[in-house]
């Protein structure tokens, strides 16, 4: 019963909080690389693409890798993020692996 109220107050506090789109932190389609291939406020590498629709951090090969990077730093003490990856390939050969991480 008490989880069952927190869970309903933690709700409740999600309502209250304003959040703000910032465009600085985010990237969205269309036009998302621009002519010379760069993202606003954003630097990749390694074996990512941009595109103007999304930025593909590794081509469907072997042993590719690629990286985003905000190049604003986050000063705020709360925040959330909102992410869709999306693992597709050819055949069924399989993928080294994934990873996401905040520091």
């Amino acid at each position: 019963m008490i989880s069952w109220s927190l869970l309903l107050i933690n709700q409740s506090l999600a309502e209250l909080v304003h959040r703000k789109f910032e465009y600085k932190y985010s990237f969205k389609p269309p036009y998302l690389a621009q002519k010379d291939g760069s993202v606003p406020f954003w630097e990749y590498g390694g074996n990512a693409i941009a595109g103007s629709e999304n930025v593909r951090l590794a081509p469907s090969l072997k042993s590719q890798k690629g990286a985003i990077w905000t190049k604003q730093p986050i000063n705020f003490d709360w925040w959330e993020v909102d992410i869709s990856f999306r693992v597709t390939g050819r055949g069924r050969i399989g993928a080294d692996g994934l990873v996401s991480t905040t520091l």
